[in-house]
């Protein structure tokens, strides 16, 4: 929700409660097949960020530009290469920036 509202703009993470197609950009159960069997997905501690308001280059770029703000509720690593959402997740780092992998 910090995202949200620093962001001003909506943010979806899973809709299919509303009939979206989004369902597994949050948790995922243990027994989910999609990611990694140790995701953080499965551990309450990722999102996969759905916005369209800007790119998600210029997104990225939002979150790296306000670390100092949100990584007191976490956040600590952004993966790369995505493409259609952002995914975010509070892996611990050691490192006082927000972690592109």
């Amino acid at each position: 929700q910090e995202i949200r509202t620093k962001f001003g703009a909506p943010i979806t993470v899973n809709n299919w409660h509303t009939g979206g197609i989004l369902n597994l950009s949050g948790y995922r159960p243990p027994e989910c097949k999609l990611g990694a069997w140790k995701s953080q997905h499965k551990q309450f501690a990722a999102a996969d960020l759905h916005q369209s308001i800007m790119s998600q280059e210029e997104f990225k770029a939002f979150l790296i530009g306000n670390f100092d703000y949100f990584k007191k509720y976490g956040l600590t690593r952004i993966e790369a290469n995505t493409v259609g959402w952002t995914h975010i997740d509070m892996l611990y780092t050691g490192l006082n920036y927000l972690y592109e992998f």
